[in-house]
């Protein structure tokens, strides 16, 4: 079994586990829980030097997973949810370099960057059931370049050059070269640079394809979706050129907290339009019916007078009704009786 089969049979058997409400608001509160303590464990020295920024990484990750969660829940968003929570749940890993053993910065160097993949991935698909061809090449060449830049950087670099440095048996022989290291880091700060210009430009795209009520819903996820990329290709580039900064980091934090309310804005705004929808459908039908009932009316109560007013022509026709004038006395009021009939069904629609 390959790995994504066993990720996509992992995720159908705990979709399955947990469509029932109360499974549902177990599993919520269960993610929401393992999402706080990671990352209040990953980030354990974040909480005595820069607490405020600890503070926002957490909010952040319960924000991303408490809105995937919500997210699986609704029709042909099981994508878009699972892309949220796994953002949640990596973002917090990208701060394992804090400790001052263990393998943490050899991961936070390599992989730390993968929760921005898993972001742009539900950015770009909400709220649509699928990806775009162009949306999917992008992602994978996004999550390509997120790991094998870091990973090049590791493969020429020293740990304390790129933060505490850990115990030497985490750390796999490399080719330790500054000046080669200097050239991947500007790659590669470079190259996330125009991948985050490429973003916008899809994200723009999609603010201006679909119908008005489409672009509507979009355009807070496009919004925020802007803001954070900006932010992250900026807070990277800072890095590169000054070193790392809690300030920089906290700004780009309480940018990336823009997109868990950025979702629940459009959902909001998705549900309007759905409820609008439902309600003028709703408006057709009684309509509808309210003429197919007035013409049944009509049909019923107009026609059973004509005949009859028919009949008594006829009868007139044929002279057995010696008393004419009584029976064109009659044959008058049943015209003036269909025709009341019809001025009041009238009415009535």
């Amino acid at each position: 079994m390959t790995g994504a089969t066993l990720v996509a049979f992992s995720q159908a058997r705990w979709g399955r586990l947990t469509r029932r409400p109360a499974a549902q608001l177990a599993a919520a509160v269960l993610e929401v829980a393992a999402a706080v303590a990671a990352g209040a464990l990953v980030e354990g020295p974040l909480w005595i030097r820069q607490p405020l920024l600890a503070v926002i990484n957490l909010l952040v990750s319960v924000g991303l997973i408490g809105c995937g969660r919500w997210l699986i829940s609704q029709p042909g968003q099981c994508g878009t949810g699972w892309a949220l929570i796994l953002s949640g749940f990596t973002r917090p890993l990208g701060w394992s370099d804090l400790w001052p053993s263990g393998p943490g910065l050899l991961y936070s160097v390599v992989f730390g960057y993968l929760d921005i993949a898993f972001a742009a991935w539900a950015l770009l698909r909400y709220p649509d059931e699928r990806l775009a061809p162009l949306e999917r090449w992008y992602l994978r060449l996004l999550a390509g370049w997120l790991v094998a830049g870091p990973a090049g950087q590791t493969i020429v670099a020293r740990p304390a050059w790129l933060g505490p440095a850990v115990a030497s048996d985490w750390w796999p022989p490399t080719l330790a070269s500054r000046t080669a290291f200097d050239d991947v880091s500007v790659v590669f700060v470079v190259g996330c640079g125009v991948l985050a210009a490429v973003f916008m430009v899809l994200m723009g795209r999609r603010a201006v394809s679909g119908s008005w009520e489409q672009r509507a819903v979009r355009m807070p996820v496009i919004a925020a979706g802007v803001v954070a990329a900006t932010a992250s290709a900026v807070s990277l580039a800072l890095t590169a050129a000054n070193g790392a900064s809690d300030i920089v980091f906290a700004i780009e934090g309480m940018a990336d907290l823009g997109v868990p309310v950025a979702f629940l804005v459009a959902f909001g705004q998705r549900r309007f339009y759905r409820i609008r929808t439902e309600l003028s459908w709703r408006l057709l039908a009684a309509e509808y019916d309210t003429r197919r009932r007035v013409a049944a009316d009509l049909h019923d109560g107009v026609q059973f007078d004509l005949v009859v007013l028919q009949e008594k022509l006829k009868s007139i026709q044929r002279g057995h009704d010696v008393q004419h004038g009584l029976a064109l006395d009659e044959a008058a009021g049943l015209v003036q009786r269909a025709i009341d009939g019809l001025h009041e069904q009238i009415g009535r629609a």
